[in-house]
């Protein structure tokens, strides 16, 4: 084990965060943002708007048509509402949504080819070996100063387009290998960059592993193997944008003439500071090290896991694009990483009604952003927070049903998919607002880890400190006027509303195949 990340013994660490990413420890001290986490039956929930006081709840009904209506009647003069609607279901491709949906980048083009393509790998590949399920037996050694040549996508739409790059490794820890391509100067990073990173990874590799699961060994070396090489920042530009890394499943399985990409290793590959530019967008090393790179090995090994868990260890399918996605970007959060995850809220949170929490396909930025908040309102929530994510990881089940499993439903009023919905959109609409102090309405207070000098957990009205100036107002609200509203909602989709000197009645109507659910929160 190598000597020490942030002048504290890894080991220790491990242990440590283990428990602090579910609750408190020594490494973590609270920011007193949001209120404190909690569980259990629905409270403040009021039978008729007219008995509803501040911070108060009342239920808005839909009938099978697609309707429902909210009687005002008997309320003060001064109140003032949230109204939250949301769509429950996925919804074809036909169904009008308020604007249209924020496109996606080069990453999400490629991350959806690629798990596209993971889906019929072990259908159609042999395994490189039989594969081993887990890192239990270390059967290759690996050494600092081995050099080895690796196969690197070139293009964001094939699987067979690669370039050949060579690296050495630069370092050997527990859980990961480190190689660095030999074209990365040491004025794009330094012994001592390499030695940060090499920190980095191992430590998040470490609690992922222990928390989610083990990837596994096809190559019977005992490692995930990071490699760090401009060939990454190359096919970013290929596609005109930024990909940050990436894990293919592909690499798992044999190499042949239908599959000539794969190095028949668990490997994570990962961009390069490329400050002039050289091979694509200019990358500042100060940004690549401070917000990029650590996050990618987190990010990429919960796909490494999951494939694993689910493929070869339960033989099953992989899991949904959506949910895949979104413990991923948890992950980030989970191990002191997750600086990313602010400017994907921020994006989602501009235009909440156009945008999937359950996308058919693999999810855009805005969609990641809420896929996020669900993970982390829903791990708040249970009772043992580390078994319910492992146990959306070794699993055959997949999306939503995923979910509810996981979640186990020991209470009967939040238990299934609408009602986790509606709980979190809730929650969205009250963390930071001051309106309620009901805690299993609002999102756990952000913890400082001293470790990775990085907040864990989120404030949804708030300057993120984020690294890249991102500062969160809560979802966007539109102010409701007149007697009707049409929705038009995505499918999975949240819209919110305030409503001001509201009118006697104030009628709905929407998809009646969206699986309309409402909520009524009283502000003033």
């Amino acid at each position: 084990m190598r000597s020490h990340f942030g002048g504290v013994s890894l080991s220790i660490l491990l242990c440590v965060l283990i428990t602090a990413c579910g609750s408190s420890s020594s490494s973590t001290t609270s920011n007193p943002k949001v209120q404190t986490t909690g569980s259990g039956s629905d409270t403040d929930v009021a039978d008729s708007v007219s008995a509803m006081e501040v911070g108060d709840l009342y239920y808005v009904t839909f009938d099978s048509t697609g309707a429902a209506s909210i009687d005002f009647n008997g309320d003060s003069s001064s109140a003032g509402y949230k109204l939250i609607v949301q769509s429950t279901n996925s919804l074809s491709s036909s169904v009008q949504i308020a604007s249209a949906n924020i496109s996606k980048n080069t990453a999400q083009d490629f991350d959806s080819f690629l798990r596209q393509s993971e889906v019929n790998l072990a259908e159609n590949l042999a395994p490189a070996n039989p594969p081993k399920t887990s890192l239990l037996s270390k059967s290759i050694s690996k050494a600092v100063g081995d050099t080895a040549s690796f196969k690197v996508l070139s293009s964001i739409v094939s699987t067979t387009s690669y370039t050949t790059v060579t690296g050495a490794a630069r370092c050997v820890e527990d859980h990961v290998i480190v190689y660095v391509d030999e074209d990365v100067s040491a004025d794009n990073l330094s012994d001592a960059d390499i030695e940060t990173l090499c920190s980095q990874f191992e430590y998040a590799a470490a609690i992922e592993e222990q928390t989610f699961g083990s990837p596994s060994d096809v190559n019977g070396d005992g490692h995930v193997v990071t490699l760090i090489t401009p060939a990454v920042n190359a096919l970013g530009a290929s596609g005109g944008g930024i990909i940050t890394g990436y894990f293919y499943a592909t690499d798992l399985f044999a190499s042949s003439g239908s599959n000539p990409t794969s190095n028949e290793m668990e490997i994570i590959y990962i961009l390069a500071p490329d400050p002039e530019g050289d091979y694509g967008t200019a990358i500042t090393k100060e940004f690549a090290m401070s917000n990029l790179m650590p996050a990618v090995v987190p990010h990429e090994l919960q796909h490494a896991i999951s494939y694993n868990q689910h493929v070869f260890i339960n033989d099953s399918s992989s899991e949904d694009d959506w949910l895949n996605e979104a413990l991923s970007h948890f992950a980030e959060d989970f191990v002191g990483f997750g600086q990313e995850n602010p400017s994907r809220i921020e994006v989602y949170f501009e235009e909440t009604e156009s945008v999937s929490l359950a996308p058919g396909s693999s999810p855009d930025l805005a969609e990641r952003g809420a896929e996020y908040l669900f993970i982390k309102y829903l791990y708040e929530r249970v009772s043992d927070q580390n078994a319910f994510l492992a146990s959306l990881v070794n699993t055959t089940n997949t999306g939503k049903d995923n979910i509810v499993a996981a979640f186990g439903g020991a209470d009967s009023g939040f238990d299934e998919w609408g009602e986790f919905m509606r709980r979190w959109a809730i929650a969205m609409a009250l963390t930071d607002t001051g309106i309620s102090s009901t805690a299993q309405y609002q999102f756990n207070s952000p913890v400082w880890n001293s470790t990775t000098s990085h907040w864990q957990g989120i404030c949804l009205i708030c300057d993120t400190e984020d690294g890249r100036g991102t500062i969160l107002y809560g979802p966007n609200i539109t102010e409701l006027a007149g007697s009707s509203l049409n929705l038009s909602l995505a499918g999975t989709a949240t819209a919110f509303y305030s409503i001001s000197s509201p009118p006697s009645t104030i009628s709905l109507s929407g998809n009646s195949s969206a699986g309309l659910q409402g909520a009524l929160i009283r502000t003033e």
